[in-house]
């Protein structure tokens, strides 16, 4: 993550998770997901929460920290 991401890789703040995706044995991508912000209006408004579910329901929601595809996956989509 620290080479290949263009916002290298995150300090371990509050929960997180990391996935490494595979393919044939080789690191095809890494994942990483973090606890949620406690307030987010946009969020909070769009899954329907009211001001006290946004403390009690936000350990439901996870952060997408870092998504990486690593660069000998990357290909070109084909045109026909």
């Amino acid at each position: 993550m620290q080479q290949y991401h263009y916002l290298v890789a995150l300090s371990k703040i509050g929960n997180t998770i990391w996935y490494v995706a595979t393919l044939n044995n080789e690191w095809l991508s890494l994942l990483s997901f973090s606890a949620s912000a406690l307030k987010c209006v946009a969020r909070d408004h769009w899954i329907g929460w009211g001001h006290r579910l946004q403390y009690d329901q936000h350990h439901l929601v996870a952060n997408n920290s870092r998504f990486l595809i690593l660069p000998n996956y990357h290909y070109k989509k084909s045109r026909q």
